[in-house]
């Protein structure tokens, strides 16, 4: 009898029925995609260090997940005393924490062993989870990714770019950096906020521009009347001030046309 077959059967860590987020009551949903997340944390987040980003964003790696499927587990693997600043926004995000500490260390590869029997367990007990997404780059998990294809489960992989091995990205169904993950939320906080945008450069209002000189065959005073037609509306029908700031600006009252003075009287 294989592993899980008959009912209550399963290894010492099974709970049979399953937790309450495991089952779930969604047989009316059987072609939808459901997922089991198994995070291989101290991989991703050496990773992440190695590639010099701030810090592992696990909020964008869940939006990522989620447009593949309902995520019915969520599972993260660690010695988590070493990473206790973690602790609570996984937490916030309902991911099991699952404690495995360096004093109980065999060798590297027992973390990767816990997560690996806990991973074909939930293949061998969990029919309606079809999708397995496996978060870590090592490659290790490559005969793991093998056995649940064997078992029609489609296997989605996720590790920081630089540190995710090619066997391991190439066994998997969909492999997503988290590179293109941290990437795309920057493009769309640029495009949301309008950073990046052509700046406008607005200008300015074009002014009464009088001659001190004697060039352009106009005569020592004389003024540039051109302008006149772009000044704004209202400085144009009140002559009287037009008349005025020329005035003010030392031109003679006879170098002023005719047309403006009679206006401004």
């Amino acid at each position: 009898m294989k592993l899980g077959e008959g009912v209550g059967m399963g290894p010492p860590w099974s709970t049979g029925a399953g937790t309450p987020w495991e089952a779930g009551g969604m047989e009316g949903m059987s072609d939808d995609r459901k997922l089991a997340m198994f995070m291989d944390f101290e991989n991703i987040v050496r990773g992440v260090k190695e590639a010099q980003y701030k810090q592992f964003e696990i909020k964008l790696v869940l939006e990522r997940l989620v447009e593949k499927g309902k995520i019915m587990v969520k599972r993260a693997y660690a010695d988590w005393n070493r990473y206790a600043e973690y602790k609570r926004p996984f937490h916030e995000h309902a991911i099991e924490l699952i404690d495995v500490p360096q004093s109980r260390y065999s060798g590297k590869n027992s973390a990767d062993i816990r997560m690996v029997v806990d991973a074909l367990d939930l293949c061998y007990t969990r029919d309606h989870i079809n999708t397995f997404a496996l978060l870590t780059g090592d490659s290790d998990f490559s005969p793991l990714v093998s056995k649940l294809s064997e078992y029609d489960k489609q296997i989605i992989g996720l590790g920081v770019k630089n540190s995710s091995a090619e066997l391991l990205v190439n066994v998997c169904d969909e492999f997503i950096f988290y590179d293109d993950v941290i990437a795309e939320d920057l493009r769309v906080t640029v495009i949301a906020t309008g950073l990046g945008q052509p700046q406008v450069t607005r200008q300015s209002k074009p002014q009464l521009v009088v001659r001190k000189t004697g060039t352009d065959n106009m005569p020592v005073g004389g003024v540039d009347y051109r302008v006149l037609d772009e000044m704004p509306a209202v400085i144009r029908k009140n002559r009287a001030t037009t008349v005025e700031a020329l005035q003010a600006n030392g031109v003679d009252k006879y170098d002023i046309p005719a047309f403006l003075r009679k206006q401004a009287d």
